[in-house]
């Protein structure tokens, strides 16, 4: 009977993911597609096999499948799962003007469908993130004036406040993140309008307001919020770009206190932290910040770039060889962005100035100002 076969379809599907046979999982995903198009697992299926290949980088493979289940089952459960996947699929690939288009289609094909509200949130996002502040504020503003009572109006009410101030209306921002913080203080939407507000004013240097926005931001209130720790982290930068750099380390150590080291942004804390104790010339305090990271990150940019920065203050140091071997290992086996791979060259090129390796010194500065001139 086909609603137990198409089920055993789908059971052995998901059984072929799960120990890494998707290439027999896809053919059998493409079976159910073909001779069970009525069955109601088969949107399901469609769904997890676009959800399989985002889950292994390949995003461009993931549309056709959230793509079939909504032109095929635009009714289904999974459609509404498949939009939202399809556009942050579509947006990983940097065809945000195509994942905009999607949601139209569907809203205009599907009036009623309880999900509209989000789709037009979502739509205000994108174009966040293509930078129509505009058009986005016309959407968030859209959102508020026609479902009140819907339970995503605290972040649309911050989401609006955001795209006024991109926009640069300031004014009009600044009093609409006023009245996130005294609608929703118990919430974490709160946390990042303090933090929004502290930004606005360290632009404006006013650091005694911001000062209290961002500690009120990374309180223990909203402890648990994805602002707070941003919030630790740019309050320590304003301190260190006001010369405050005892307060600055402070900062920057108790936000790996508080948080794991695996955290991308403790990572970048502990480096920031490891880079003004080298300023202060505290070498091996220094090192043991970088070290922590490279502990934590051994294989990724972050431990990269830790070890070019212990390589820095080898340099610094005068430790020629020492410097040179930490340049070369970072350069030969780490991931390393292109910023630190520059500075992995540049300081393999002073070193090796400083050893008397005068053509390999010069053969590096050629390349990194070819690297430039790209």
């Amino acid at each position: 009977k086909s609603d137990i076969v198409d089920l055993a379809y789908f059971n052995w599907a998901i059984a072929a993911y799960s120990i890494n046979l998707s290439g027999d999982a896809e053919d059998i995903v493409e079976k159910l597609a073909r001779h069970y198009h009525n069955s109601t697992v088969t949107p399901r299926a469609l769904y997890v096999a676009g959800e399989e290949r985002m889950r292994r980088g390949d995003a461009s493979g993931s549309v056709r499948y959230y793509k079939e289940v909504l032109n095929e089952y635009p009714h289904s459960h999974e459609a509404s799962l498949s939009l939202f996947a399809l556009q942050d699929a579509l947006a990983e690939l940097n065809r945000i003007p195509e994942a905009l288009a999607v949601a139209d289609t569907f809203v205009q094909n599907n009036l009623d469908n309880p999900i509209i509200p989000m789709v037009l949130l979502r739509a205000g996002e994108f174009k966040m993130k293509m930078h129509d502040a505009y058009g986005a504020t016309a959407n968030f503003q859209k959102f508020l004036a026609n479902y009140p009572a819907n339970p995503a109006r605290p972040r649309a009410e911050l989401l609006l406040a955001q795209s006024e101030l991109e926009s640069g209306d300031t004014t009009i921002a600044l009093a609409q993140i006023d009245t996130v913080v005294s609608k929703y203080d118990s919430l974490d939407v709160a946390a990042q309008a303090y933090l929004e507000r502290a930004r606005v004013e360290v632009k404006r240097k006013q650091f005694d307001k911001s000062a209290m926005d961002f500690q009120i931001a990374f309180g223990d209130k909203y402890y648990s919020s994805d602002a707070s720790p941003e919030a630790m982290f740019e309050y320590a930068e304003m301190l260190a770009g006001e010369k405050q750099v005892d307060s600055a380390i402070t900062g920057f150590s108790n936000l790996a206190i508080r948080y794991p080291i695996e955290a991308s942004i403790v990572a970048r804390s502990e480096i920031r932290s490891g880079e003004l104790l080298a300023s202060e010339r505290k070498w091996d305090d220094s090192r043991n910040a970088f070290g922590i990271v490279i502990r934590a990150h051994p294989k990724d940019l972050y431990g990269g770039a830790a070890t070019v920065r212990i390589g820095e203050t080898l340099l610094r140091e005068a430790s020629w060889l020492r410097a040179a071997d930490t340049f070369a290992y970072a350069k030969d086996n780490l991931p390393l962005s292109s910023e630190s791979e520059f500075r992995a060259m540049l300081g393999l090129a002073k070193a090796d100035s400083h050893l008397g390796r005068n053509t390999e010194a010069i053969r590096k500065l050629k390349a990194l100002l070819a690297m430039r001139a790209v």
